[in-house]
């Protein structure tokens, strides 16, 4: 596990359920009255969410499995951390340089678009590193 993994791990309160009731059956016991996520689930709970409009939560799920290794979440939250707040309100901030990290995490792991787009970014960073002056879409 990469160390910004375990870093983002500690930050992840929120994903953790104090009721067991709640955990879906491939949560795993962490202890007796506690209970995180399988990946399968937060991915299910990150596109329910999205679906409804909790950018919030659904930002939360999909970087719980994004942390994990799951392409399929490293490029959404790639996504979304690129329009960030003129998107998503407050739910997600902007930013480009953790948005190109993730997305080229989930490139790594075979996801095309995700490949397409940091290439662009990363072309669009570039440019705008040598002439400041000019704004690129």
């Amino acid at each position: 596990m990469k160390l910004r993994q375990l870093l983002a791990v500690t930050s992840t309160a929120t994903l953790v359920f104090l009721a067991p009731a709640q955990a879906g059956a491939q949560a795993a016991a962490l202890a007796d009255d506690t209970f995180i996520e399988s990946v399968g689930d937060s991915l299910l709970r990150a596109e329910a969410a999205y679906a409804a409009g909790r950018f919030r939560d659904a930002y939360g799920f999909y970087y719980w499995a994004a942390i994990r290794d799951n392409a399929r979440a490293q490029e959404m939250v790639g996504l979304m951390l690129l329009p960030g707040t003129g998107l998503y309100g407050e739910a997600v901030p902007a930013n480009r340089e953790e948005a190109l990290f993730w997305l080229r995490e989930a490139a790594s792991r075979g996801r095309d678009a995700a490949a397409h787009l940091a290439q662009a970014l990363a072309r669009s960073t570039a440019a705008q590193l040598r002439n400041p002056t000019t704004t690129v879409n």
